[in-house]
């Protein structure tokens, strides 16, 4: 249940560590129900084609079920002995991040990911964005073809993501626009959902042959003159009457930010926001709700107002407005 405003809970050493040894007791047991559930419906389709999206619907799984605890579709099908695909090089790492792609919902991106998959055809940008979502440590540098023979070594991965990407298109409701105001060859749809790696490959920041740290809020694209500015709403873990909310939707179609605290009116990161329309800078704006949320893309946006200064407090007016159930998550009142 909820706690009431201003209250929270902290567990002792010996408090916390029994409460993790039952959630990892739980995650057990949902993967040995999986499992039962997974041997009593192959049984039951025996000599039919085994499709994950199949399974999900008529058993009335969330799709997430399977992906808990780095598990994958292919290792529980495994774990029952049914017919795979041989083990690949890589099946351990890879089919540890197979989940890592269930919140992709633009179509474009989906279908590319779709023809690499099938046919080897590649989208480079598309290919690249998956390729990095995939294989997340920073030097594990890879190109599109070269993730493209990486998933064909291994086949029973491979069919599993071609299963979860068409069960990902079935169920998305995003329509493939660009968003508005970046170079067209940057492969980002207006209200779709991304992680960071796959935004910042999409930019050009990340490439086949250097991916750099980067954990900042705002990716500065100096070549360009784009800013993309990455807000996560809720910053704390806790809950308070005290907590001020700092980002958040005041309506579809404005949105306040507060900049970083260096900041200021009277240097250059500061008039970047307040004049650099005028010198012709753009800004695009990334939003999730907590750091285990991918980022929706709010697309281009232009300085309405602003006041204070070391952080500048902004309002931001959003070119397109954004769906009314994002913004019911995005505002000050989420949740209410």
């Amino acid at each position: 249940g909820l706690l009431p405003a201003g209250c929270h809970i902290q567990f002792d050493r010996v408090a916390r560590e029994r409460v993790l040894s039952n959630l990892r007791a739980a995650l057990n047991l949902n993967a040995v129900r999986l499992r039962q559930e997974l041997a009593s419906w192959a049984a039951l389709h025996a000599g039919q084609p085994l499709r994950l999206k199949d399974f999900v619907r008529e058993n009335q799984l969330d799709i997430t079920d399977l992906y808990v605890n780095n598990r994958s579709w292919t290792s529980y099908k495994r774990d029952v002995g049914l017919s795979v695909p041989p083990l690949g090089p890589r099946e351990d790492t890879l089919s540890r991040r197979i989940g890592s792609i269930l919140h992709a919902n633009d179509p474009a991106m989906l279908a590319a990911w779709t023809t690499v998959l099938t046919t080897g055809e590649i989208d480079p940008s598309r290919v690249q964005m998956l390729a990095y979502q995939v294989l997340d440590k920073r030097d594990d540098l890879i190109d599109p073809s070269g993730f493209s023979t990486l998933m064909r070594a291994h086949p029973a991965l491979r069919d599993e993501l071609i299963e979860l990407v068409d069960w990902l298109q079935e169920e998305s409701t995003v329509s493939s626009q660009l968003l508005p105001d970046m170079p067209s060859d940057w492969p980002l749809s207006l209200h779709a959902r991304y992680q960071r790696r796959e935004i910042q490959t999409a930019v050009g920041h990340l490439t086949p042959s250097t991916r750099p740290l980067f954990n900042e809020g705002c990716l500065v694209l100096s070549g360009q003159k784009i800013e993309i500015m990455f807000v996560t709403l809720d910053k704390r873990e806790g809950f308070a009457e005290r907590v001020q909310y700092h980002d958040y939707a005041i309506s579809p179609e404005r949105f306040h930010w507060q900049t970083q605290n260096r900041a200021g009116v009277n240097n250059a990161t500061g008039q970047r926001y307040i004049d650099g329309a005028a010198s012709g800078w753009s800004f695009q704006l990334f939003v999730r709700e907590s750091p285990k949320s991918a980022y929706i893309a709010l697309g281009p946006v232009v300085l309405e107002q602003y006041e204070g200064d070391r952080p500048i407090s902004i309002i931001w007016k959003l070119k397109y407005a954004m769906p009314i159930e994002i913004f019911r998550r995005f505002s000050v009142l989420r949740g209410g």
